[in-house]
This record gives structure tokens, sequence and C-alpha cells, in this order.
């Protein structure tokens, strides 16, 4: 319960930060009266994937981590309403459509722990004074790289690792428990419009033409055996060997889901809750 606690203490911490850093004009939200850029309350796909800037190289930690965040959310506005308009096309009752897939790409609550990390040194300061409170250890070894070290009730000794590469705008975040490996989550701006992320069981090529989203691949594993290493399949920071065919290789069946987009055409095959996998394709994504 403890650990709960500390880390509700933390995300507070962490949103108070951050809505400090993006106050007033800060904020491209507040001059725009229908939302943030690239977000949308209707179900145009144009604007659902359009963002001014989301394809720029970003100049921070913090920066890239936002940047990343509004791509995973572009992909995931565009699998749901694409999704939502297929499964309104079914008689009423028929469960042969989407709802049964639960789609949450590269989440990670970790990660969020580093959403403010930069160069700034004020900035840096707020961050370790927060974190202090909690008794986390936050530092600064180097330029670019940040990390934190939190010590729990139950002996277990948590790290988290972040580096960023400003050459080409990309992050990465290792987490290890008492030394072992844990979780991580790499994200690559391969210049030209072009994302690749990673995670221990999953991964992302998406491409964008300007600001819109034309196609991605995406795949996620269920096997414990088979996720990748943060060390042996590493893509920072230059995303070498990435593309559609480094996200998803060999059978679908091997992979609890594979979403694929080009244009306008959607596949799905994924595992339900329950039941046979859902294997779909449908235009109008």
């Amino acid at each position: 319960m403890k650990k709960w606690i500390a880390i509700a203490i933390a995300m507070a911490l962490v949103f108070a930060l951050s809505a400090c850093k993006t106050k007033g004009n800060n904020n491209p939200a507040a001059n725009h009266p229908g939302g943030e850029p690239g977000y949308t309350n209707g179900s145009n796909n144009q604007a659902a994937t359009s963002a001014t800037g989301i394809t720029r190289r970003a100049t921070s930690y913090a920066d890239a981590y936002d940047q990343s965040q509004k791509i995973r959310d572009l992909m995931e506005r565009r699998v749901s309403e694409a999704c939502d308009k297929y499964d309104a096309t079914l008689p009423e009752g028929d469960m042969g459509g989407t709802s049964m897939i639960l789609f949450m790409p590269l989440y990670s609550l970790d990660l969020a722990f580093t959403a403010t990390f930069d160069e700034d040194k004020a900035d840096m300061e707020e961050t370790r004074l927060a974190y202090s409170y909690l008794g986390w250890e936050f530092r600064h070894p180097a330029p670019y790289h940040y990390s934190i070290t939190i010590a729990g009730t139950d002996g277990t000794n948590y790290f988290y690792d972040s580096k960023f590469d400003p050459g080409s705008g990309s992050f990465r975040f290792v987490s290890s428990e008492n030394g072992e490996a844990g979780n991580f989550y790499e994200f690559i701006n391969l210049g030209g419009g072009e994302f690749a992320f990673q995670t221990r069981s999953e991964r992302l090529y998406i491409r964008f033409n300007g600001d819109k989203l034309v196609s991605f691949s995406y795949t996620a594993k269920t096997g414990e055996d088979e996720r990748y290493a943060h060390d042996r399949d590493s893509i920072y920071p230059n995303g070498s060997g990435t593309g559609a065919s480094w996200a998803f290789s060999g059978s679908a069946d091997s992979y609890g889901q594979v979403y694929i987009l080009e244009g306008n055409t959607l596949k799905i095959n994924a595992l339900p809750f329950w039941g046979e996998r859902i294997v779909l394709e449908f235009t109008g994504a």
C-alpha cells in the first residue's frame, strides 16, 4: 500500500512540475480554441492525425517525451476511431468486431516519472527536491543523462535510467529492480517523418507525410520468454535496422497483437479477452 501511495504522490508531483512548464503561451492548446494541434473533438481523420510540428526534432528529453506521447496518442486515436466506425456497421449484438480487444499501446507508468527531465538547472533542482520529499534520489550524472533511485520499504531497490540524444532527438529509458533489468522504452526519431518505438514487448514503426499520419506497423508479444532485451535489442540512438519489417516479421500468430495501417486500410490480427483470434481488414481508417 505504501508503494502505491508513494507512486500517487510522485505522479501528482510530476504533473505539477509539468504544468509549471506549460503555463500561458508555452501551452499550444492555449492558442487553439479547438484544443491542442493534432487533436480533434470529432472523428475527422485528417484532423485526428495532423499536428503542428509533430515530426520535428526534439530539443530535450522532456520535449522528446512529449513528442512520443503525442505520436502514440495519434496512433491510438486513429485505431480507436476506425474500429468504432467498423463496429457500428455490425448487426446489434454481433461480437465479431473489435470490442473484445484491449488496445493500449506503449503505455508506461514508470516512464511518466521522467516526463520533466531537461538541462535547465532550475527545473532539475525542482525535480530533485520534489523526489527527495519521497526519499527518492534524483541524479543528473552527465549532460542528457538522468536517473532516479528508489529504496523500497520492502527492501526492493528500483533504478530508473534515462538518456536523451540531442543529435537525433531520441530518448531511452531503462528500469531495474535489485540490479536486474526490468522494463525499457525507446523512442527514436529516424528523420524524414519516420519514428520507431520499442519496449519489452512492443515495437512500432510509424510514418508521417508532413504532419499527417500515413502508415504504421505495431506488434505486441505475449510470451514472457519472447520479450525484447534492453541491451541485445536496443535501437538507441539512431534506430539502425528499424522499419516495417523490423516491427512485424514472421507469422502474425506469433504476436498477441498486430495492427498495420496503410493509407486508409487497417489490418488487425489480435487475441481478444477470450475466444478465437480476431483477424480483420477494413478501409475507411
